[in-house]
């Protein structure tokens, strides 16, 4: 716990974090790999900044709209399934080992799926599809549904994959919004498989298949929080026979 200032009272919290009075020159504490704290500035209100404590959970570091996605959103009343999404995102605990391609992709992607899972009316798609699909009523009669790719893990050309998802469920009018999650350009640093990052996604959309952009698509960067004395282990595939014991 933090406190701003002496015998300061306590203010409503976020999700995860604990906050305690104001303060107009506002910090935030992040870890370190030996476990120290730095400071950096955040501000969470135009009028005051507060000072709080996270608990190492992930962090969404970029959205970019594409194709009327943002007005999408708005329009048909999406807002709290959107909303719901980043709040899985930021519940999911993700901390790395601080060295390149030392971490497995794969574990992030069990860990963001096991968040989606655990969550009331997802519905995860076979193999082939979009992963994750949520739909609900809007304004008494209408039927508003986002669909989520979740590319955090296997090879960066995987990508257009996914963007041909979206577009042949938005074509079949079984989506109406996509969203895609990336890993941000820090985070892809200490991923294992040659994940796409945020910038190289941007970058496919808007230079190498410019049809994208007409898509109503949600492009979200995601990031670790911290770091941690071991790396999360890559899965072992396709070992082979293993040699005869003497």
């Amino acid at each position: 716990m933090i406190l701003l200032g002496e015998e300061a009272p306590p203010i409503r919290s976020l999700k995860g974090i604990i906050v305690i009075g104001l303060e107009r020159n506002c910090t935030t504490p992040k870890l370190s790999r030996n476990g120290s704290q730095t400071i950096t500035r955040f501000l969470l209100h135009k009028n005051h900044h507060f000072l709080i404590k996270s608990y190492l959970k992930m962090k969404l570091t970029n959205l970019r709209f594409y194709g009327g996605s943002r007005e999408k959103v708005c329009r048909l009343g999406l807002s709290h399934i959107f909303l719901e999404i980043q709040e899985l995102l930021i519940s999911t605990e993700v901390r790395v080992f601080e060295e390149k391609e030392a971490n497995s992709a794969g574990e992030v992607r069990e860990r963001i799926d096991a968040a989606f899972l655990q969550a009331q009316e997802w519905e995860g798609t076979k193999s082939g599809d979009i992963d994750w699909v949520k739909r609900m009523r809007y304004n008494g009669s209408i039927l508003s549904r986002i669909g989520v790719e979740i590319q955090v893990s296997g090879r960066s050309d995987l990508l257009s994959r996914d963007i041909v998802h979206i577009r042949n469920q938005l074509q079949e009018s079984k989506i109406d919004v996509g969203v895609i999650i990336v890993p941000s350009d820090a985070f892809h640093y200490f991923l294992t498989d040659r994940v796409a990052n945020f910038s190289y996604a941007v970058r496919y959309i808007e230079e190498e298949l410019r049809e994208a952009q007409n898509y109503p698509i949600v492009l979200i960067g995601i990031e670790h929080d911290g770091f941690c004395a071991v790396p999360m282990k890559k899965k072992l595939t396709n070992l082979g026979k293993q040699p005869k014991q003497d």
